[in-house]
């Protein structure tokens, strides 16, 4: 190390020159054999750092950076600022203005290999250092701007000095700030989403497909430095996810999945690292999608001929299915019918979800694509049907997949399970152009209206946000609940078209009054109309 210690340049401050520190002890044969062992260590290093990685492409706070190191560590090579220092800092000083002056007056001169030589005498070795300090290596063009940027800020350190030396402790009005080397979890956009997962906790699934979508960016940039990105960048991104088609064609992506997937991804993760103050620009703000208006020809609910045909196709016999297969074709679309669930909460219910209260059955919904969790009382016409049975003779289980998927770490095939109904329903004769799976709540909704459901309870038995703060304050118990589902429609599928059952007959009412009453405690508790 002391031969590469030997080429530093004349005037090259200590801490600048490639220099490897090692305690031998006294001994000194075994001292040379130590030593010997530790400079192949020491060269391997050093050639991993500078030349095994892949060079970086510095951005400006990052150039910048190495700038101020390398001006903080000039102004430290004269700790006393004695005035014999002052001759010195003049002369080197004088030399590098005459070398700018020539060069301002050709404007190529900075590009040839003179000048690129002149820079890289004086300032390659501190750049050198300093690189390996870092752990990187660049690329030759930024080489190039990154020891202009050495020299301009070695030039400030000399005026600095200067200055000093004659008692003016004053900064320049002009001094330029250098930025500290970026911190990687503060610019690194894997970074940032690790610190927004870890600030929002949010579900699995969220954090899937935020993760898919950061990683879309990144491969798409090719890196992944918050610090070079820019609002140009994002709207590339963009219009690329737009343009991009099928072999036949077709839009691979609807702007609703670009506006609300990927880029809402990008947003969130970047909103917060501004709001943090991990970065000062949020990029991707301000990025929107043009989503055309399309006029809808139809509605988005189940049509009364959709609902007989899938609730028809339910009760048929699949013997080439397997066994969950078969209970999620008979089981998940009266569920969806009565409930309004989301079919991927459906297929995601094991018989430990159903639980009975003040002596009502009910349905818990723990997990939901909003993270609002729900009880929903088992309608009485999927206990005459015999979903509770099923619910028993899979104790302990969940009801349409094996049981050993749930030591899964990020459970998915409820998911599969919910696609692969989806499939199956649109498949079926009689079902038209609408979202077979989230038709199902559009047409609970629907019914719901009809007769008159409490704004507040239809909300919460879909899981939906409150539109006022105290909606979030108490719960909503199986016993306020359930006299509502006792009015809810039946469906019924054993003829040769659907019939909706809802008659509002005496003895319908005169149930649902009493479910009131029974699960008040008392009667006496409830005062009798006049």
């Amino acid at each position: 190390m002391k031969a590469a210690d030997a080429q530093a340049p004349a005037g090259v401050p200590k801490s600048f020159r490639l220099e490897e520190k090692k305690s031998l002890g006294k001994e000194e044969r075994r001292a040379e054999e130590l030593w010997d062992q530790y400079n192949r260590e020491v060269d391997a290093r050093w050639k991993k750092i500078l030349g095994g990685k892949k060079p970086l492409v510095l951005s400006t706070t990052q150039m910048r950076a190495i700038a101020g190191e390398i001006y903080h560590s000039w102004v430290r090579i004269f700790p006393n600022l004695k005035p014999s220092d002052r001759g010195m800092a003049m002369i080197l000083l004088r030399g590098m203005e005459e070398i700018e002056e020539k060069a301002a007056q050709q404007p190529l001169a900075r590009y040839t290999q003179e000048y690129r030589q002149q820079l890289e005498s004086m300032h390659g070795v501190e750049i050198d250092v300093l690189l390996a300090r870092h752990g990187i290596s660049i690329a030759q063009k930024d080489r190039a701007a990154l020891l202009q940027e050495a020299r301009a800020a070695y030039m400030h350190a000399l005026r600095t000095i200067l200055k000093k030396i004659v008692g003016e402790v004053r900064s320049e009005p002009d001094e330029p700030a250098y930025p500290q080397w970026p911190d990687p979890a503060k610019t690194m956009l894997t970074a940032l989403f690790a610190s927004w997962v870890a600030s929002r906790q949010p579900t699995v699934s969220t954090e899937r497909a935020f993760r898919s979508s950061v990683d879309r960016f990144i491969a798409f940039l090719g890196h992944e430095d918050v610090t070079k990105m820019t609002v140009g960048d994002v709207r590339r991104w963009r219009d690329k996810l737009t343009s991009e088609t099928d072999r036949a064609g077709k839009r691979k992506m609807g702007g609703i999945r670009i506006r609300d997937g990927h880029l809402a991804a990008l947003k969130a993760v970047l909103s917060e690292a501004k709001s943090r103050g991990d970065i000062s620009l949020n990029p991707a703000e301000g990025v929107k999608v043009s989503i055309p208006k399309s006029a809808e020809t139809r509605e988005k609910d189940l049509r009364d001929g959709e609902i007989f045909a899938i609730l028809k196709a339910s009760l048929q016999e699949y013997p080439l299915a397997s066994d969950h297969v078969r209970n999620a074709r008979r089981w998940v679309p009266w569920i969806c019918a009565y409930t309004g669930a989301r079919v991927a909460e459906i297929t995601r219910l094991e018989s430990r979800h159903f639980v009975r209260e003040s002596g009502i059955d009910g349905i818990s919904i723990e997990r939901s694509k909003t993270g609002r969790a729900r009880l929903i009382p088992v309608h009485r016409d999927l206990k005459k049907e015999g979903l509770l049975d099923l619910v028993e003779m899979r104790r302990g289980k969940p009801l349409f997949f094996d049981e050993s998927k749930l030591a899964d770490a990020h459970l998915v095939i409820h998911k599969t399970r919910a696609e692969g109904l989806a499939d199956w329903v649109g498949g079926l004769e009689g079902v038209g152009e609408v979202a077979p799976n989230h038709g199902w709540r559009h047409r609970f909704e629907t019914e719901c209206r009809r007769i008159f459901m409490n704004e507040e309870i239809r909300e919460y038995l879909l899981g939906h946000a409150f539109k006022n703060s105290g909606g979030d304050y108490g719960h909503f118990p199986l016993d306020v609940t359930a006299p509502w589902m006792e009015m809810f429609p039946r469906y019924d599928v054993s003829g040769t078209e659907l019939i909706v059952h809802r008659k509002f007959d005496p003895g319908l009412l005169q149930r649902a009054a009493a479910l009131l009453i029974q699960s008040g405690g008392s009667p006496a508790q409830y005062d009798e109309a006049p």
